[in-house]
Order: structure tokens, then C-alpha cells, then sequence
């Protein structure tokens, strides 16, 4: 790659701030002759790029800011497809594939080849290990291409450890890949870190210990209260305010929050933990457990830890990005951090350590919060009322039959067809999602519309057109593609935030990365993208990247 004279200026700056910087991760120098001894992979479930430059006033020097002074930052990040969620984003960072390739095209999607909506790590062939309950039944089955932790695992001959935790269990499964030794998540009807026997017969005593520990109990009673001062939080609106959505059973979304006083779901007593900061907490506890009670990163067969924090998703969802709870929450997390760093090098050494941070994707501010802002654009968008407008516009159309059955699914603004149920009424799937699409552009709020034969077959796109082409499967995504304006998001009309769009505010992440050979303390303001990860990681590993890899690594090492 050609290195511009700005460029050049920016990686000297970057490497004479280096040399004044004491890192831990680069105390070896001689550790980039080799792959490092472990991996720490850390996602930040709907974590905005610009948190870190909101929040960073009030994070402490531990976590965070480390991995930033002792590492590199990518300042422009982006997610080179749409939708985003958390299934994709969690492939996508570590298989280094677009939705499109690796078959992870939504959390839920409906899958044309079976004809019905299916959930992206569901599987009735195995059996929950450690939990009754069916979130048990869970494996990386529809996954279609091999991660970084597969490819490590067939490179060592089967080795190398591969371990992820995570609240959400596709924020496990899918990052643990086909072959990893396990994957951990967390079963609100028990309270308990679960598995399934995709992975092993028995949850580890480690494991077992932490269950029985009570420590799901105990938070549950621990109440919320803001970690400081309440003056010290100048980037969030009042503690109440409309554009949040309060827990159920409670009058309003305001501090302190009392979990146990939440109105509870017999099916899943403990979910109030998720849309806390207690549930990081259980995250970063249960993985510092794996690398105090197990061999991990500790001999020169590198492993990996796939970490992911999924409570500020919840948070997020619920009280939207201008919430006091959303900045607390960072806040807490940048505890959470420094706490499993301090664990990493009293382990395994940060110096044999590569440790990286980014998001599976980014969220939108609340749509009624825009507009009362003065942005009219921004619009909350109702599903039911868009279905009846597309079920109204084919019943107009094919009069002569009848179309109430056509709509097979809904998705944002995917159109999934029910192409049997056209190809039976004698009509051809192209020319009636041409005529959705037509109808579509004629809708109120409506700034684009497109079929995926267009998007498939069509020139080089660019803009929200490259993203969509880019994360529509063939079997697993929709047949016609609406987009909004920026800032209009499905739903969340009474507070809260939501994601999936093909804009800046949920394609833009943080990407950090520290570790032997990685220069301390520099910025990196090209544009870069989030299917880049697996490769990196894969060259510093020194094995193949991922069978679903098409892109190169990120520009770590020029001078």
C-alpha cells in the first residue's frame, strides 16, 4: 500500500510517542519473531465509536485508556455491510466475513431453504449442558465459514485453546467458531453460565463453582446507583426524561435502579442482571475465572479468549444514548476492563498478550429525541403499519389473486417473500419485487428502494448500497430493500434507542489493539474495515485466515 507524506508523518509522531510510553504489552521486543501466547478478543455489545471520545473525561488510566496509550487506535472503524446486529457482527469480526458469505445475515432470519424464520445459533440437535431450558440447544451450525480461533485450532493440530464467554449465547457461539473447546452464556431462567454438548458433556468445575457461587442472587439485590457524583455527568440528559423506557414495574427510568423490585418474567427471572452493569460484572468475573483455573496462554501454542460484554446493549435498547445509565454504564465497564487486564498479566504476561476492543455495531439516538432537536426526518417507524402498506400495494396490484400470504417476514427494511406461494400463483419473484420496490420509493419516509437482484447482479454499488450488498444472503436475507432517512429506526416510539441502519451511527466502532510489535500509543485515521479484524489477528497468529476472509489486515506495521 502507498503511504501518503501525512500518512508517514502520522506512524513517526506515532513511533516517537511510543518510545516515551512504558507498555507492558511490547516489554519483549523480540516477542513479533512469534505469535503471541494468547488472544483476548473483547466486544462491546452496541458500543457507538464515539463513546470513547465522549465518556474518556471520566474513565481512569486502567482500562480503556490503556489499551489505548499501550496500543494502537483506529480512529475510523466502520462496518462494511448492513444490517448490523449482534450475530453478524460477532461473525463478522472473527471470520472476517460478510453476512453475505458467512450465512449469519440477521439474529433471527427466515431461511428459504427450510420456509420458516430461524435464530442464528439455535440447534435441536444438541442438548444444554448445565440448564433444562431449550437457550441450552445452541451451536455455531449456520455458520458457513471457519473463525479465527477454527483456523488456529486446525493450524496446532488441535492444541490451541479456544474459550468464549458472553451474556448473549450467539456472542459466544458464533466467536468461538465450529471447533473451539467451549463457549459459555448466560441462562436468565437459571441464573447460571451454560453450554451445550456442540461443546462437552459437562460444564467445567471452574465454571460449576461460579453457578454455585450465589453471585447471580447477590447482584439481583445489589441496587444501581450511579458509580459518582452526579455533577461529574455532563454528557447525558436528566435522570428523567421521555426518551427512555422504564424498567417493567417501575414508574420511571431514573436512579436508583432496585432489580429485584422489577416486575419479573416467570421464564427468565434473571434477565433484569442483562440490562445492568452487574451483568459485565458476571462476564468479566466468569473470564477471569478461565484464566486463573485453566492453562490457558500458558505455553507457546497460542490460544484464544473471546470476551463479550452484552449488558450495554441492553442498557442501551432500553434507556437510549443520551441516558445517565448509558454513561454510568462506561463508566463501570472501564472498571470491568482494567480489572480483566490486571488479570491477563498476572495469568499469562501482557507482553506474550494480543488484546483487542471493538463493537458488533453502533446505535441510534432515539428518533423522537432527533426531532425534538429540530431533525423532522428522523421518524419512528412502525412495522405493523409498514406491513399493512405493502400487503395494501400488492393487493392492489395482483387483484386478481390472492397476495395476503406473499409477505413471508418483516426485518427493518427487509421484504422476505414467500417465493413458493408466488411461484404457485403463476407470478415471477422478480418482476413482484420490482413492483414492491416501485411502491416502495412512493412511500412517505421511504429514501431508497431496491430488489436483490439488483443488489446481486447489478454494477459496483457504492454507498448504502455496497453495505446491502454486501450483508444479503441469498437463502437467509430479503427480496426487496427499503432504506429511511438517517435517525429512523423500527419501533422504540415510547423511549429507548435501536440499530441495523446503514449510517455512521451504527457502522462506525472502536477498534483498539495492543501487544508485542503493536506500536504504543499511535492513531490511525484511515478508513478501515470491521472484516479486516480476522486477518490481522490471523497474521499475528501466523496462520491462514479464515475460509470467508476477503479482506487484507489492517495497516499495523508501516512505518
Amino acid at each position: 500500500m502507498k503511504t501518503s507524506p501525512f500518512r508517514t508523518l502520522l506512524w513517526l509522531g506515532s513511533a516517537l510517542a511510543a518510545t516515551a510510553s512504558v507498555s507492558l504489552f511490547a516489554q519483549e521486543q523480540d516477542a513479533s519473531a512469534k505469535p503471541p501466547r494468547l488472544v483476548v478478543g473483547i466486544v462491546v455489545d452496541q458500543m457507538r465509536y464515539d463513546y470513547l471520545t465522549r465518556f474518556q473525561g471520566a474513565l481512569g488510566e486502567g482500562g480503556f485508556k490503556r489499551l489505548m496509550r499501550e496500543g494502537t487506535q483506529f480512529r475510523s472503524m466502520h462496518y462494511n455491510y448492513a444490517p448490523t446486529g449482534t450475530g453478524p457482527g460477532h461473525a463478522a469480526i472473527w471470520s472476517g466475513a460478510y453476512p453475505a458469505t458467512s450465512g449469519i445475515s440477521n439474529n433471527d432470519f427466515y431461511d428459504h431453504q427450510l420456509g420458516h424464520e430461524v435464530y442464528c445459533v439455535e440447534d435441536a440437535s444438541v442438548t444444554p449442558v448445565g440448564t433444562d431450558a431449550e437457550e441450552g440447544r445452541r451451536s455455531p451450525h449456520r455458520l458457513l465459514v471457519t473463525t479465527v480461533g477454527d483456523e488456529l485450532k486446525l493450524a496446532t493440530n488441535n492444541r490451541a485453546k479456544v474459550l468464549a464467554i458472553s451474556l448473549k449465547d450467539r456472542a459466544s457461539v458464533l466467536p468461538g467458531g465450529h471447533f473451539a473447546d467451549a463457549a459459555f452464556w448466560f441462562d436468565a431462567t437459571t441464573g447460571r453460565f451454560v453450554s451445550s454438548s456442540h461443546y462437552l458433556e459437562e460444564l467445567p468445575y471452574w465454571v460449576s463453582d461460579y453457578n454455585g457461587s450465589g453471585r447471580a442472587d447477590a447482584l439481583m439485590h445489589k441496587p444501581w446507583v450511579l458509580r459518582d457524583e452526579a455533577a461529574t455527568y455532563t454528557e447525558s440528559l436528566p435522570d428523567d426524561n421521555p426518551f427512555e423506557e422504564p424498567f417493567k414495574g417501575t414508574a420511571a427510568p431514573v436512579f436508583p435502579h432496585d432489580l429485584s423490585a422489577v416486575t419479573p418474567d416467570p421464564r427468565e427471572p434473571f434477565k433484569p442482571l442483562a440490562t445492568s452493569p452487574w451483568g459485565n460484572v458476571m462476564v468479566r468475573e466468569l473470564a477471569q475465572a478461565a484464566l486463573e483455573h485453566t492453562d490457558i496462554g500458558r505455553d507457546d501454542t497460542p490460544d484464544v479468549l473471546a470476551v463479550s460484554f452484552s449488558a450495554t446493549d441492553y442498557i442501551g435498547h432500553r434507556f437510549s444514548p443520551t441516558s445517565l445509565e448509558v454513561e454510568d454504564t462506561y463508566r463501570r465497564l472501564d472498571d470491568d476492563l482494567a480489572a480483566l487486564l490486571e488479570t491477563i498479566d498476572a495469568t499469562v504476561g501482557l507482553e506474550h498478550t494480543v488484546v483487542f476492543l471493538t463493537s458488533d455495531h453502533g446505535v441510534s439516538f432515539n428518533s423522537s429525541f432527533l426531532r425534538s432537536r429540530g431533525m423532522a426526518s428522523a421518524r419512528t417507524l412502525d412495522k405493523g403499519a409498514f406491513l399493512s402498506g405493502i400487503n395494501a400495494a400488492l393487493a392492489e396490484h395482483y387483484s386478481a389473486v390472492d397476495t395476503s400470504t406473499w409477505v413471508a417476514e418483516l426485518y427493518k427494511g427487509q421484504i422476505v417473500l414467500d417465493r413458493r406461494a408466488i411461484r404457485v400463483a403463476g407470478y415471477d419473484l422478480e418482476e413482484v419485487s420490482e413492483v414492491l420496490r416501485d411502491r416502495l420509493l412512493e412511500m412517505d419516509g421511504v429514501v431508497d428502494a431496491m430488489t436483490a437482484a439488483e443488489l446481486r447482479e447489478g454494477a459496483l454499488q457504492s454507498g448504502y448500497r455496497a453495505l446491502l450488498r454486501r450483508g444479503a444472503h441469498r437463502t437467509r436475507s430479503g427480496d426487496v430493500f427499503a432504506v429511511f432517512a438517517p435517525g429512523s429506526v423500527f419501533g422504540y416510539a415510547h423511549g429507548g434507542a435501536g440499530h441495523s441502519e446503514p449510517f455512521s451511527y451504527d457502522t462506525h466502532a472502536p477498534f483498539l489493539i495492543a501487544g508485542p510489535g503493536i506500536a504504543a500509543g499511535a492513531e490511525v485515521y484511515e478508513r478501515v474495515a470491521i472484516t479486516q479484524i480476522a486477518p490481522t489477528i490471523s497474521a499475528l497468529l501466523k496462520i491462514n485466515e479464515p475460509a470467508g476472509a476477503f479482506e487484507g489486515p489492517l495497516p499495523l506495521f508501516e512505518p
